[in-house]
């Protein structure tokens, strides 16, 4: 993992100062603390700036790269964030052609790969990646980000024509003529999505800041000077279809064995994100047993005085296969601590404590000296991990059965929310927009006729951007690289092929890759039905985040005030501690203030809906 920024302009002349590449830089040195490289190309026109976190290399490998483009004397220069997982197989091809490696970096393959195969390099990678690859001869540039989205790759045209590039929009956001304004149309989507589906996210193409978007995951972009700037998809979601004797079960074990094993680092030690749910169980019984795997660890979060059953099962795991298991134990008052190391993160608000609990496990590991840490998300996406519980699989699916249901779901939903903004900005957002362009991109888009497959995509393009995004943040503040073994396309692909009627029963679902590592896996996780990662249920810890929640509401500086409704807010936290208190007096805990609503009942107040507007005014008083 990686931290990168640049800038470029083929008009103009570029230096450190009217670019600010070194605070660019500096601003995601947390991804990258063990060295620092800049580039600046011959004439000008490009600069970078990279922070790397030495994973593999160790010893010797360039943080930054710029090559003599075969047969000419120009360079062609990269700046690159991730881990190319099939670069000696592109290796060998590459040396047959006639191409000369200076490094044993995996990255190099993307700049040799550039001047064989040009755009197409990109569809011929697997790994989890973000580049920005500079042709001098050609003046063109190509910007590539992986599939599913695990890395990131913000940018922006700045005020004075100069693109900008960043791994997170703080990097972008240092440059000079990138100024600070709050994209309404992305908070907007946040908010409605934090009261609709099961998280807060705003279009994946977009971030909380008007000037800062983000290359979607699946797309490449080009830059020269002659056809400016353009984006392409070169990867999409499909469902393949196989014989009926097809053995499901060993292409699924085959892919995903194959996909740890990829991830496993050969320099550095490993580390698990372990929950003891059936995917990561599954990650951590094969990381385990891959001979080339050093050391492990595992981590799994704990609440003080609260349940975790992910830590239960966590230890059930551990000791099973021998791994060490530590924990970070989280007070209330622990977790308060880590709301603003959150925002900040984050680049913006979030919906869910659950984040706390992630950036507690990133760092215990950090704190123990690992680098690398393999989880198992994207395994719900592919194979129906949600059936029994998200709405429009199994649960609610008259709400999501064609394009017109949803648009009447997110309309309704739309009506609720509206409430919480300031009648002003809401003049000025275009709610019926926001929904035509999610529908139509989302879920009309997949090519699948049958609506539980177009909310299966629906979900691995929108939920699963928001879970990679969220563990990219967290664990890059603890200068760690999330891997992620389920999604690469191999494991996508034999995920998909599974039908439907062999992957969920009246009670249990993702029945082929449990079956598929039965014998790896404890009985009581292999029987373990799908949960979420745990949010406390300790109502001391609710207390003090209402609290905190009119504090802010109080103290708030009066400008926000022209985007939000200070008296809904305000009867938000009111109705969030008649919640409380009603909960304190029967005795019971905090699980219902946790709980998601289905979209066919009437929006209850929940912990996460105050959590969006908590985190909301935290992020404007550290940005505005």
């Amino acid at each position: 993992m990686c931290g990168v920024a640049g800038a470029i302009n083929f008009k103009r002349e570029l230096d450190s100062k009217t670019t600010n590449i070194e605070a660019m830089t500096q601003a995601v040195h947390h991804r990258g603390p063990d060295a620092i490289a800049y580039y600046h190309s011959p004439n000008k026109h490009v600069i970078f700036g990279h922070n790397r976190l030495c994973i593999t290399g160790v010893t010797n490998q360039p943080t930054i790269m710029a090559l003599n483009k075969k047969g000419t004397k120009s360079q062609i220069a990269i700046v690159f964030n991730g881990e190319i997982y099939n670069f000696r197989e592109l290796k060998e091809e590459l040396i047959v052609k006639g191409y000369k490696f200076i490094s044993p970096s995996d990255f190099e393959v993307i700049v040799h790969g550039w001047h064989e195969w040009g755009k197409k390099c990109v569809d011929r990678l697997d790994g989890e990646f973000a580049f920005v690859v500079y042709d001098e001869e050609t003046n063109q540039v190509l910007i590539g980000r992986d599939r599913t989205g695990v890395k990131p790759m913000f940018y922006s045209f700045a005020a004075n024509g100069d693109f900008v590039f960043g791994s997170e929009p703080k990097a972008v956001l240092q440059h000079p003529n990138v100024k600070k304004v709050i994209d309404k149309h992305a908070l907007a989507e946040f908010i409605l999505e934090a009261h609709t589906f099961a998280g807060g996210i705003h279009d994946p193409g977009s971030s909380f800041y008007k000037n800062v978007k983000q290359l979607k995951a699946g797309f490449f972009a080009t830059l020269d000077e002659v056809r400016g700037f353009r984006i392409k998809r070169y990867w999409d979601i499909t469902f393949p279809t196989m014989p009926d004797n097809y053995n499901h079960v060993a292409a699924v074990r085959k892919a995903v064995k194959e996909s740890v094993e990829l991830r496993v680092p050969t320099e550095v030690p490993t580390s698990i994100g372990l929950s003891g749910g059936v995917d990561s169980s599954i990650v951590a019984a094969v990381a385990k047993n891959s001979p080339q795997t050093k050391d492990i660890l595992a981590s799994c979060v704990q609440y003080a005085d609260a349940d975790n059953e992910d830590y239960e099962h966590a230890k059930i795991v551990s000791e099973k296969l021998s791994i060490t298991l530590v924990s970070p134990n989280l007070t209330p008052e622990k977790m308060m601590e880590y709301i603003d190391r959150c925002v900040i993160a984050m680049d913006g608000p979030f919906d869910s404590i659950r984040r706390i609990g992630m950036l507690a496990n990133y760092e215990t590991l950090a704190q123990k000296g690992y680098k690398v840490t393999l989880i198992g998300e994207g395994s719900d996406e592919f194979n129906l991990g949600y059936y029994h519980t998200f709405p429009g699989l199994k649960l609610d699916q008259d709400k999501c059965r064609s394009s017109e249901d949803l648009k009447n779901l997110y309309g309704s939903r739309a009506d609720f929310v509206v409430k919480f903004f300031n009648a002003n900005f809401l003049s000025r957002v275009n709610y019926k927009g926001i929904i035509d362009h999610v529908v139509e991109e989302y879920y009309e888009h997949c090519a699948e006729s049958d609506p539980l497959k177009k909310m299966q995509y629906f979900y691995a393009k929108r939920f699963l951007q928001f879970l990679e995004d969220s563990n990219d943040r967290v664990a890059a503040a603890n200068a760690i690289e999330a891997r992620l073994p389920f999604v690469s396309p191999a494991v996508i692909e034999a995920c998909l092929a599974v039908p439907k009627e062999k992957n969920v029963t009246k009670d249990s679902e993702k029945r082929i890759l449990r079956e598929a590592f039965r014998d790896l896996l404890p009985a009581e996780v292999y029987d373990r039905p799908k949960s979420p990662f745990p949010a406390n249920e300790n109502l001391k810890l609710h207390k003090m985040i209402q609290r905190l929640f009119e504090k802010n509401i109080s103290e708030a500086q009066e400008s926000i005030w022209q985007m939000l409704n200070k008296d809904e807010q305000q009867k938000l936290n009111d109705g969030y501690y008649r919640s409380i208190q009603r909960l304190e007096k029967s005795g019971k805990g905090g699980q219902k203030l946790n709980t998601w609503i289905p979209v066919s009942k009437s929006i209850e107040v929940r912990t996460y809906h105050v959590f969006t507007f908590l985190t909301l005014l935290r992020w404007y008083k550290l940005n505005f």
